[in-house]
């Protein structure tokens, strides 16, 4: 690909994998668009995607964002791309740049300015198109000299064109894709790795590699019928199924080398997937809710379909998205009438929405992501294999769902009975046999029940600490390197006990604690008691301490470095951790409280002083008060639609109309900085205005609406007004939604609640004489464990 070294170290990639100084690496990407975001929160929304488990943050560079107009360059602001990538290296992210020059990402003109449609045939060999591209590509030069990975920074792909020949197939082929790239490296732009969307464009043979996604529905489906269940839940012999439109089969995505148009008059592209690792781009776990379909997505969801592509063999695991937005408004709007999105908002119920709320599948996630952190090197030279005797569609609920990616003496098994849109049953007296090269493992010692809707990942030939882990029955999603050795935090499956194997040979003895111990051929079978470690040592003097936690804590639980030691954290509050601290958001639940593992050797200090604990076994337990907030109702009057309202794109019935007045609590707004409001209600589409401009919008789906007000606080404070604004759901509405509103009459606009927490903010860490917090700290820098 392209220059492969820099101060950081040498990044290169194979036809089946890629490699971070000569090791295999299975990075996690994410989406996040910097210009629909405020600049003052990128560093947060960074921290958040880094704690989540990202390595990469992929990007959108929207030309039209920046020269709305010819020659009217902007990079200030949400807009400063040097800034950002500043702010991705200061949070520990690489980057890895989509720059067009078409982007799509539901921007208008796909991002294209208008004035440069007027003056080029867009997208083909036309002369005038690529002496625009090279000058744009210029300006985007300029904004990262000094950042890219061969100087040290941050900035290690680049993906060139978007869905090249899809719905606008100009025939220009690979030979204008390359030489994109060509153009870009011309200008400076020379990064370890160049890409191309792997549907809806040609792929060359070598040179860009192709990327792939997927969705567990499709938005874009005509009608408003209920869609059929969908492939990305069931493992296949595929090379990626569901890939944006592709698919592979027989080492081809869609089969056969070149373009086929499909019924729609779309282009479909095909190319040999063996040449190329399988990298998820697009791999999405939510949705984006435009107005003809309303869909809704599970954490079950999400998680599942993103274990199937990982056992399917995925070697980058990225998502579209990660973080939500907001689409500036004016010169710069997003696509609306074409993609039927909202003006505003662009949440798609994204690990991180619009706003930056967590939301439960980015917990579930990071599970996941927390044992690619640790063991995706390990994991990245498995080559998947399909057990005989696999679902053969997507609704067929026979067979046990499982695949491995094995090496010789090593593997992993991925297991999944969940399919959104079919109820796969309960799956009794299960006992899996994996035949190596090396040996042949069956595990667990007995059968287990597989419940309906569980997904899992088991490994199979671990080593740690010297010793060689036969298998484990859970999933290990955090690694603690302490000086009295190794801790494997392990999230069991629901259902299923937690069961790990260890060879005999190298064990030199165990602490048994609370667990059951068996013997076998050759190894020991461990089934450790929830929450309590229990401690193997080998051999080589090295020490092993495994803990398992039940799903439901292993989700609220966080590797944090406190002072000098590494620690898991759990809390019900949502945890960030920092540089040698931890940042501690929420204070909704009626009691605070945080466990600790192991227990810190030094007080623990908060804000508000020393933090009282007790030590309960191998947990130190706090349950003193932390600060503490609750929601308020807000109080709404009626007042006048906005005269802006009139110009909203999908105005509905403005029969019924419902426009309120928002009051927020001017004392709340002027002690926290940050602020969520709770909005449930129902009708058709719902907008917010401040002072007469257009801040949110949103579709009625059947959640709540939650916003994060701080981006608006000094406005609000200086005496802005909120407005609310809910057009009526009609009887017969033609849109699909999951479940269809209940109410009298012919059409709906009402308003249930409207309700204010205000965001506490509090900082955990260790007292010593070199751990002092510094007033007006900020947090959010790079070296949190997760």
């Amino acid at each position: 690909m392209g220059p492969p070294d820099g101060p950081r170290g040498r990044l290169t990639v194979d036809r089946w994998s890629f490699y971070r100084d000569g090791q295999p690496w299975l990075p996690v990407m994410g989406e996040f668009h910097f210009s629909r975001y405020p600049r003052a929160k990128w560093d947060e929304a960074l921290c958040r995607m880094r704690t989540g488990g990202v390595d990469i943050v992929a990007t959108y560079l929207f030309w039209l964002h920046h020269e709305p107009l010819p020659g009217e360059v902007d990079w200030s602001d949400n807009r400063d791309l040097r800034a950002f990538l500043t702010a991705c290296g200061r949070a520990g992210l690489l980057v890895w740049l989509r720059m067009g020059p078409f982007a799509n990402g539901e921007c208008l003109h796909g991002g294209l300015p208008e004035w440069v449609l007027h003056r080029c045939r867009a997208r083909t060999n036309d002369p005038a198109w690529m002496e625009l591209t090279r000058r744009w590509y210029g300006l985007v030069a300029e904004q990262v000299r000094g950042r890219l990975w061969a100087d040290g920074g941050s900035l290690i792909g680049a993906q060139v064109e978007n869905e090249f020949e899809m719905g606008w197939g100009t025939g220009a082929g690979t030979e204008h894709l390359l030489r994109l790239r060509s153009i870009a490296e011309e200008a400076g732009i020379r990064v370890p790795y160049w890409s191309i969307t792997g549907w809806g464009s040609p792929v060359p043979d070598a040179g860009l590699l192709p990327v792939q996604g997927g969705l567990p529905d499709n938005p874009w489906d005509p009608g408003y019928e209920p869609p059929p269940p969908r492939d990305l839940y069931r493992f296949s012999n595929l090379l990626a199924a569901q890939g944006g439109g592709a698919q592979a089969a027989h080492g081809y995505i869609n089969a056969t080398p070149g373009l086929t148009p499909t019924p729609a008059g779309l282009w479909i592209s095909s190319y040999d997937a063996r040449r190329f690792p399988l990298i998820m781009g697009e791999h999405g776990t939510g949705f984006p809710t435009n107005w003809r379909r309303r869909y809704l997505v599970s954490a079950a969801d999400g998680f599942a379909s993103t274990l199937v592509k990982v056992g399917q063999g995925a070697n980058v695991l990225g998502y579209y998205m990660y973080h939500g937005g907001s689409h500036p408004l004016g010169r710069n709007s997003q696509n609306t009438h074409c993609t039927e999105y909202p003006a505003v908002g662009y949440d798609f119920h994204a690990p991180l929405g619009e706003f930056g709320a967590p939301s439960p599948v980015y917990h579930s996630l990071r599970l996941l992501h927390g044992f690619l952190k640790h063991w995706g090197g390990w994991l990245a030279p498995l080559h998947p294999s399909l057990p005989e005797g696999q679902a053969a569609a997507a609704d067929d609920t026979g067979p046990l769902r499982w695949a491995v990616r094995a090496g010789a003496d090593c593997a992993a098994v991925f297991l999944n009975n969940h399919q959104r849109r079919v109820a796969l049953p309960t799956r009794n007296g299960v006992r899996l046999r994996v035949e190596l090269v090396e040996k042949t493992v069956e595990l667990p010692a007995a059968p287990f029940t597989l419940q309906s809707g569980v997904a899992a990942l088991w490994p199979i030939g671990l080593r740690e600490a010297g010793l060689n882990l036969r298998y484990v029955v859970g999933t290990p999603f955090a690694r603690l390197n302490r000086a009295d050795g190794i801790h494997l935090a392990i999230a069991a499956t629901p259902g299923v006990e937690a069961e790990i194997a260890v060879e005999r040979e190298g064990l030199a003895g165990i602490e048994v604690g609370r667990a059951t111990v068996e013997e076998a051929n050759g190894f020991v079978i461990l089934r450790p008691q929830s929450r309590q470690p229990l401690c193997l040592r080998s051999t080589t003097g090295m020490t092993l301490h495994l803990l398992v936690l039940p799903e439901h804590d292993a989700l609220r639980t966080l590797p944090v470095r406190l002072g000098v030691g590494e620690h898991l954290v759990q809390s019900d509050d949502d945890l960030w951790p920092d540089a040698d601290d931890c940042l501690i958001t929420g204070g909704s639940a009626a009691e605070a409280w945080l466990d600790i593992y192991p227990p810190p050797s030094l007080p623990i200090k908060t804000d508000g002083g020393e933090l009282q604990g007790t030590q309960d076994g191998a947990w130190w337990r706090s349950r003193s008060p932390l600060p503490r907030t609750t929601a308020v109702s807000v109080e709404s009057a009626e007042i006048f639609r906005p005269a802006a309202d009139t110009g909203y794109p999908y105005p509905g019935d403005t029969t019924g109309l419902l426009v309120r007045r928002l009051q927020l609590p001017a004392d709340l707004l002027a002690s926290y900085e940050e602020a969520e409001l709770a909005i449930r209600w129902t009708g058709d589409t719902a907008r917010l205005y401040c002072d007469g401009q257009l801040v949110g919008d949103r579709f009625w789906d059947g959640s709540d609406w939650r916003l994060r007000i701080g981006r608006w606080r000094s406005r609000l404070l200086a005496g802005a007004v909120l407005v609310l604004v809910i057009s009526p759901w009609p009887r017969e509405n033609p849109v699909y939604v999951e479940d269809r509103p209940s109410f009298d009459g012919t059409r709906c606009a009402r308003l249930d609640a409207v309700t204010l927490r205000p965001e506490c903010r509090c900082r955990v860490w260790p007292i010593s004489s070199a751990s002092v917090l510094p007033t007006g700290r900020s947090g959010f820098t790079k070296n949190c464990l997760c």
